[in-house]
């Protein structure tokens, strides 16, 4: 796969969690961007009905390093995360929204499961699960 990444843009999320990652935050803050990253890629590669090992294929990795990234017990570099995310059909942001706040692994599993469902959802069917959210958030506030 060739390496071309000039021109790319790095949108402010990314930009602000780069510089993050280069300052060597807490590890409270590095653990769960690592999780949140691998479960959002997670989520992708089982949409698309990719292995593990297909996608290490397709990035010039081993599967270790999937599973590895998967499980949030590394962070790839920026290269490997564009080369993820040009397999799987991700822009690079959406690996980093939200990342930064504190997230249980099954929390991170959850909100990109549910990101990826209502991606797929037609107008229609999006308006109703906005006021099904928006009626549990409600119920949350009580």
């Amino acid at each position: 796969m060739p390496k071309n990444y000039i021109g790319i843009r790095l949108i402010p999320e990314v930009a602000s969690m780069v510089k993050l990652i280069g300052r060597n935050q807490t590890s409270g803050m590095s653990e769960n961007l690592k999780r949140t990253i691998g479960a959002r890629l997670k989520v992708a590669r089982t949409a698309r009905g990719l292995t593990q090992e297909r996608l290490a294929e397709n990035i010039g990795k081993t599967e270790e390093t999937v599973s590895n990234i998967e499980r949030g017990k590394s962070l790839p570099s920026i290269e490997t995360m564009l080369d993820i995310c040009s397999v799987l059909g991700l822009e690079l942001g959406e690996l980093f929204a939200q990342a930064a706040r504190p997230v249980t692994g099954s929390r991170a599993q959850a909100e990109a499961s549910a990101i990826h469902l209502i991606r797929n959802l037609g107008d229609d069917d999006l308006g109703i699960a906005v006021k099904q959210l928006e009626a549990l958030a409600a119920r949350q506030k009580r």
